[in-house]
């Protein structure tokens, strides 16, 4: 306090400005550190979501394999039925055939 006491007005007023530029200063660097973490956050956030949209393709890739297998199983399978039913209808045929020559109808 007695070092103000010893000093002009002139020379506190300058202290003064000194004091408030370096004030400025400190603000000025808060604010862009807070500016930089909240790009930093915004960027975070950015890549979250875009991993959330890759597993989320991926995911749907995968179902739609899925379902185009078991599409494909199913035709297959039907396929197979359909043909066992003809063979069967053959077969039934022939033994009508072979009925009626043993029969004589």
């Amino acid at each position: 306090m007695s070092s103000l006491i010893k000093m002009t007005s002139s020379q506190i007023a300058a202290q003064l400005r000194q004091m408030q530029a370096q004030l400025a200063i400190v603000q000025e660097n808060e604010r862009l550190d807070a500016e930089r973490r909240a790009q930093k956050a915004a960027e975070e956030q950015l890549k979250r979501e875009a991993e959330e949209r890759r597993k989320q393709e991926e995911k749907q890739a995968e179902e739609k394999k899925q379902r185009a297998q078991g599409a494909k199983a199913a035709k297959a399978a039907k396929k197979k039925l359909e043909a066992s039913e003809i063979q069967r209808a053959q077969a039934l045929a022939e033994a009508r055939k072979g009925k009626a020559r043993c029969t004589g109808t």
